[in-house]
């Protein structure tokens, strides 16, 4: 299972999907679209547009390989401060101190709003990682999963979601 997290994960997500499509034989060799069952791709962001424009066999999928971060309710839910200041979930956030004004639909580079949105939607995030792992090893028997994330340091979604809730 390979994990791409916010723009520069996704970006080399789909560089190394390409790469698979290139040079692996797939599971159905006269299928037109290929299939690897046993290797499941899974790109996260807080931006549906980093995967819009993308094109060709080895694209990511928006509906089974894509999971949005974002909430268009985000900016609803931040300018009520006292809730968050109350909800233990959110101590680590410094709600007086972000900028008045951001995208309400991406973290903007903000690892603050990424953990946010990363939080908000832990529970379907962790459904969506669950079914990726079930269909990688359906069929294998007992073998292991290699898991590989793949995020960058200084965004607001990769290290914002990856890095920072790690630690």
């Amino acid at each position: 299972l390979l994990i791409g997290i916010g723009g520069t994960g996704v970006d080399v997500l789909t560089k190394i999907k390409r790469k698979v499509y290139q040079d692996l034989i797939p599971d159905d060799s006269n299928a037109p679209v290929p299939r690897y069952d046993h290797i499941q791709f899974l790109a996260i962001d807080s931006d549906e547009d980093v995967i819009a424009g993308m094109q060709g066999k080895a694209r990511i999928d928006p509906v089974s390989e894509f999971f949005l971060l974002s909430d268009l309710s985000l900016r609803d839910e931040l300018w009520h401060r006292d809730t968050i200041r109350h909800n233990p979930l959110f101590h680590w956030m410094d709600i007086d101190h972000l900028p008045p004004v951001f995208s309400p639909v991406d973290s903007c580079g903000m690892r603050q709003i990424g953990r946010f949105f990363l939080i908000n939607k832990a529970s379907a995030l962790k459904a969506k990682i669950g079914e990726k792992c079930i269909t990688a090893l359906c069929g294998l028997g007992p073998l292991s999963l290699n898991i590989y994330i793949l995020a960058g340091l200084s965004g607001g979604t990769g290290s914002g979601c990856f890095l920072d809730t790690c630690y």
